[in-house]
């Protein structure tokens, strides 16, 4: 993915996630040990991450936010918003080769 695919597939992830409710914010302590979160805290940490994401594929740091993209993906198909078929159309794939 190219720089502007990167903030065109995190664009329509902030813009799902603030569609739901979900309001951009850091969760700091978001951790598979803890129990302190909750799917909304979720949510809200991936829509930060979707906003910081845009931020840094237009700057200077598209490799880091392409590992990031990728991470907010697994999370929203883990939580059942989106098919792998959707991912491929957002990621600009067309076919398995």
């Amino acid at each position: 993915m190219n720089k502007e695919q990167i903030i065109e597939a995190a664009s329509l992830y902030l813009a799902h996630l603030v569609g739901q409710g979900a309001k951009p914010v850091r969760i700091s302590n978001l951790s598979r040990h803890s129990n302190d979160f909750d799917e909304e805290d979720i949510r809200n940490h991936l829509a930060w991450m979707a906003d910081f994401i845009i931020k840094m594929a237009g700057g200077n740091d598209a490799e880091k936010a392409m590992r990031w993209l990728c991470f907010v993906q697994g999370c929203l198909f883990m939580l059942g918003d989106y098919s792998i078929e959707e991912y491929r159309s957002h990621n600009g794939i067309r076919e398995i080769p």
